[in-house]
């Protein structure tokens, strides 16, 4: 019994991703953020190894006529459905095809773009299983033998795969076998099903493996051109062959693989082993277009289209960020043209957005960044957009709550914990993360010491919200902690104010006169009498152990604008009714402010609602 476990527990499966039109796809990438998508064209892949300036810049789209960059004889690689209708195939030379469609488009694609494509691809993947491997130019593997009991079954985890690179605009077919060669052949030569999924159980390895093509086998296109002209076409073919004989007739032939690996491969056996992938520190997204932009809105499509990338691969990695940075690419020889000469032409404009609380999510990213660029001004048009998440965190996952609706005292907030984390975010974006804070109260004296504004933080957000999600509602930071919170504020003849102000000015504004009932007073181009005084409090030698002590003695002043009459007895009335439901509320101020005994200067601080 414990043998039987040992060699279930030691069963590979391998899931093969195979993308059929995957160079097709990259070159069309591109095209989509400017072209009006008329009738699609006879179009063919060449891949090439490019110059430096050519990958960062993408695909380099020629047609034929008086172009000599490439050679007639120069293979085609990959060919789009309008063109293989026309009779347009792969390993044609491009005088061949040029001869058949005479308005025939031939984009360039470097290997390093087709490798790079992959490298994210397998990023995605390995939310699914580990470790990853890719083969240029269509291949991506994952060990899923680890991951499958997350699943209800194999082939729930091989649909969420298809569904999850169909969302990145890619076609694939997906294959769960027991090695990564029998993945990728039964995912390019099988038969699939309605969703571009199969299952290949073990027990009937043996028996789908007999009904493959002998071109499945990883051998050279002149071996398999030599056994066709025998007449053998499949792999039960070469099984019934002699095993000497067969593996003297492969002995001599150009193998990608050695000789004893061909032979268990026709027989249904696969021991192989994927290369892990190490992704990149940094993840990078990028995409650039051959016709120059001049407006913002179409990089707004382009943005959700690289954030929509850049979550996918963070999730796969299991990690969020912490700060992004967004990258214009501009033309710069029309930058050129618009700037004056003398001034240095910019190649690039960065948006750098430290966020508050670090996300993952595509449509978090995508609004965080959305705002800003529809901000920005193009000083020339753009050629590219780059996404790149400079640092890096472990996703936190919310658990989901038992109680869906709590009744009249559910919100949003407490219904969906990423509401406030991605609003403080976007703030954050916004305005500056310098701007955005949580309020605490502080242990001061002075007014302007009493409540400060620390960074936000996740675990700051988690204790102001507290575990539902709410705001205690004994919190106050700006009430007095001696004082009683059921006790009502003083009231003084004539004058009724809250104990706090409501509106702190900082720097306060120097009031050039003395502080006396009747007094003028000017305060930003507008004259104000004072109608009441009514001292505070006094100050005396604090902040001692700093190095300049405080001394200052506080006042609450009702200031009236000049040319309002001061009847005494209807304002008493009006104040009588309590703060917020004066009658002449926007016929003056009220204020406090202080007398600066070490300067001999009086300021106005704050304000009251």
């Amino acid at each position: 019994m414990t043998e039987v476990v040992a060699v279930a527990a030691r069963k590979q499966r391998i899931l093969a991703i195979v993308l059929p039109h995957f160079l097709c796809e990259l070159a069309l990438q591109r095209l989509a953020a400017t072209s009006s998508r008329k009738r699609e064209p006879a179009r063919a892949i060449v891949l090439t190894d490019a110059a430096p300036f050519l990958q960062e810049r993408g695909l380099e789209e020629r047609a034929l006529q008086g172009k000599t960059e490439l050679e007639g004889k120069t293979e085609l690689d990959a060919v789009n459905s309008v063109a293989h209708q026309l009779g347009i195939r792969p390993r044609q030379t491009i005088a061949q095809a040029s001869a058949c469609v005479e308005n025939l488009v031939i984009h360039e694609l470097p290997r390093s773009r087709v490798c790079s494509a992959l490298k994210h691809i397998a990023e995605i993947t390995l939310r699914f299983g580990s470790p990853v491997s890719f083969q240029a130019p269509d291949t991506v593997w994952v060990d899923v033998s680890g991951s499958i009991h997350l699943y209800e079954n194999e082939r729930e985890l091989a649909r969420e795969v298809a569904t999850q690179i169909k969302a990145l605009g890619h076609s694939a077919r997906v294959v769960i076998a027991n090695g990564p060669w029998l993945a990728q052949s039964f995912a390019r030569h099988a038969q699939l099903e309605d969703a571009g999924i199969l299952l290949v159980e073990p027990q009937h390895t043996d028996r789908a493996v007999c009904q493959l093509p002998i071109m499945a086998l990883p051998i050279h296109r002149e071996a398999l051109s030599w056994f066709s002209r025998l007449g053998l076409l499949s792999i039960r073919d070469l099984r019934a062959l002699p095993t000497s004989a067969l593996a003297a007739r492969l002995e001599g032939q150009i193998l990608a693989v050695p000789l004893g690996t061909i032979l268990d491969l026709i027989q249904g056996r696969d021991a192989g082993v994927l290369v892990p992938h190490h992704p990149e520190e940094m993840p990078r997204e990028e995409l650039f277009w051959e016709d120059p932009l001049e407006s913002v809105e179409p990089l707004l499509f382009v943005l959700k289209g690289l954030s929509g990338r850049l979550s996918a691969r963070l999730e796969g990695r299991g990690q969020a960020a912490q700060e992004l940075l967004l990258t214009l690419h501009y033309d710069r020889s029309l930058a050129a043209l618009a700037t004056p000469e003398g001034n240095a032409v910019p190649d690039t404009k960065s948006l750098s957005f430290k966020l508050a609380s670090a996300l993952f999510h595509a449509e978090d990213l995508e609004r965080v960044m959305r705002l800003r660029l529809q901000r920005q001004s193009l000083i020339a048009p753009t050629l590219g957009l780059s996404l790149q998440a400079t640092s890096l965190t472990d996703a936190r996952h919310c658990q989901l709550g038992l109680s869906g609706k709590s009744g009249a005292w559910a919100s949003s907030i407490s219904s969906d914990p990423r509401t406030l984390t991605v609003l403080v975010a976007e703030l954050s974006a916004d305005i500056g993360p310098e701007s955005v804070g949580v309020l605490t109260a502080e242990d001061s004296h002075l007014l302007e010491k009493s409540s400060a504004l620390l960074q936000v933080s996740a675990s700051s957000l988690a204790g102001a919200l507290g575990s539902t999600g709410a705001v205690h509602p004994g919190a106050n930071p700006g009430a007095n902690p001696g004082a009683n919170p059921g006790a009502n504020p003083g009231v003084v003849e004539g004058l009724s104010l809250p104990r706090v102000p409501t509106r702190l000015l900082d720097p306060p504004l120097e009031i050039h006169a003395p502080i006396r009932k009747s007094e003028l007073w000017v305060i930003r181009e507008q004259a104000f009498v004072v109608a009441h005084i009514h001292f505070e409090q006094r100050l005396e030698g604090i902040e001692w152990w700093d190095r300049t002590r405080v001394f200052r003695d506080y006042f609450r002043v009702w200031l009236a604008h000049v040319g309002v009459s001061d009847d005494t007895s209807s304002r008493s009335q009006s104040h009588k009714r309590g703060p917020g439901s004066r009658a002449d509320k926007g016929e003056g101020l009220e204020a406090l402010v202080y007398r600066d005994r070490e300067r001999s200067k009086t300021y106005l601080q704050a304000l009251y609602d």
